[in-house]
């Protein structure tokens, strides 16, 4: 159970970079879910569409040097299934906007293998979810 939120919903992305730098060099495990609105995103092509990225965790994980994660859920015999699977890793001496690059295309592979997965039962709705199209 989560002790506290930390939320784009409540202040910009950029806004939350404090409060999770703190909970990350306070021994905290942290789990980010960048799924945010529309209107705060950078925009980025994918499938022939734009689509909103928050990058926010990615920056956090570079400026911290700390391993990234995906969590992917999916329905399994009438439950959800959660993987936790690796994204790319900070390269030595790689600066932010290549290692952003790098992770925001990892990110999207990931999104688009849930597309296929044909994902209507997964209700995603909101933030990311709501940019793309069939």
């Amino acid at each position: 159970m989560y002790e506290r939120l930390i939320s784009t919903k409540d202040m910009a992305s950029k806004a939350t970079l404090l409060p999770l730098h703190a909970a990350l060099t306070g021994g905290e495990i942290l789990l980010a879910a960048a799924d945010t609105g529309v209107s705060r995103d950078a925009f980025t092509p994918f499938e022939g569409q734009f689509i909103p990225v928050n990058e926010t965790g990615a920056h956090i994980a570079h400026w911290l040097g700390a391993s990234c994660f995906f969590l992917d859920g999916r329905w399994a015999n009438g439950r959800m299934k959660y993987e936790v699977l690796p994204m790319v890793q900070i390269e030595p001496a790689e600066n932010a906007d290549r290692f952003i690059e790098r992770w925001k295309s990892d990110y999207l592979v990931r999104i688009a293998a849930i597309i296929r997965s044909s994902p209507e039962n997964l209700k995603c709705r909101g933030g990311l979810w709501s940019g793309i199209r069939e």
